[in-house]
C-alpha cells in the first residue's frame, strides 16, 4: 500500500506495520524513515547527487509487475539507503530496505523487508514521481491532473 502527500512517499508493507517513508528535502538529497514492528524509526538523509532517483527503480518494478528474475536492486550515491528487490510466481514482492546514516555521529545501519503485492506497483511508481529528478539535476514536481 502507498500513500502520498506533497513530496512525500509512504510505502507499507502488506505482511506487517513496516514502512517506509521518503519526502525530498533539497534537489540532491531526500530524507528516508524506516519503521518496523521491532524498532520506532530510523531516519536519514540521503544524498542523490549522481545516483539515480529512486522514481526510476519504483517505475522498473512496475514495468515487471508480471514478475522477473534475480533481484532488482537500487542504492543512493554514498549507500545511505539501497533497496532490493525479489518477487515470487504469486505476485508477492520483497523490497529489502537498507538505511544507514555514518556522518557526524555515531554510524548505524537497519534492514527491513517490506512485502509488497504485484498490484501496488502501478500506484507505487505513480507516487514517487515527486522524487524524480530532472535532466539539471533538480527535483520534479508530480505533474497534476489537468481539469477539463
Amino acid at each position: 500500500m502507498t500513500s502520498r502527500e506533497e513530496g512525500v512517499l509512504r510505502i507499507k508493507s502488506a505482511r506487517d506495520s513496516a514502512r517506509l517513508e521518503l519526502s525530498r528535502v533539497s534537489s540532491e538529497s531526500i530524507r528516508a524513515i524506516f519503521k518496523s514492528p521491532v524498532f520506532d524509526a530510523a531516519i536519514a538523509q540521503v544524498w542523490l547527487l549522481s545516483a539515480e532517483d529512486p522514481a526510476a527503480f519504483f517505475d522498473d518494478l512496475a514495468s515487471h509487475w508480471r514478475g522477473w528474475k534475480g533481484e532488482k536492486s537500487w542504492a543512493s550515491l554514498e549507500g545511505q539507503l539501497s533497496f532490493r528487490a525479489t518477487c515470487d510466481s504469486l505476485g508477492h514482492i520483497q523490497l529489502r530496505v537498507r538505511l544507514r546514516d555514518d556522518f557526524g555521529r555515531a554510524e548505524w545501519t537497519v534492514e527491513g523487508t517490506l512485502e509488497l503485492e504485484a498490484g501496488q506497483l502501478e500506484a507505487l511508481a505513480r507516487d514517487a514521481q515527486p522524487l524524480r529528478r530532472s535532466r539539471r539535476g533538480t527535483m520534479t514536481r508530480a505533474a497534476e491532473p489537468q481539469s477539463r
